[in-house]
């Protein structure tokens, strides 16, 4: 059995530019490996400092706008630090659905069968026990 996890990444400072920017800085990183061009690992280490500087610049300015629309800033300053820091929420995770085979259940799909299932077999075992 293999659990399925909904990874949603809470990242909304993350633009497309972004995202077609780490691909290209991946390939990157694959050609100046698989190379002995210098100018290619050259290359890529200066695509990854400027990347860098515009992640950290795309952050800088979500989280300024966060703080600039919001009414409470000391709690949404706490809010982004604890996000940033990870231990953002302090909810357990609850399984929603996992894997068997090739096939996905969903956990309330799961819990109605086995009801269904055990109903029966309890039913079965009062009527045995009558007879």
């Amino acid at each position: 059995m293999q659990y399925v996890t909904n990874n949603v990444p809470n990242n909304h400072w993350i633009t497309t530019g972004i995202k077609i920017s780490c691909w290209h800085k991946k390939l990157l990183y694959i050609m100046s490996k698989t190379t002995k061009c210098s100018k290619i690992r050259v290359h890529c280490t200066q695509y990854c400092i400027v990347l860098w500087k515009v992640i950290r610049k795309a952050k800088e300015m979500y989280y300024n706008e966060l703080l600039s629309s919001s009414t409470n800033k000391s709690k949404m300053s706490w809010n982004i630090i604890n996000n940033e820091i990870g231990t953002a929420s302090n909810k357990k995770y609850i399984q929603t659905e996992f894997k068997l085979g090739n096939k996905y259940v969903s956990t309330k799909q799961a819990a109605t069968i086995f009801n269904i299932y055990f109903i029966n077999y309890v039913d079965e075992l009062i009527f045995f026990f009558i007879l």
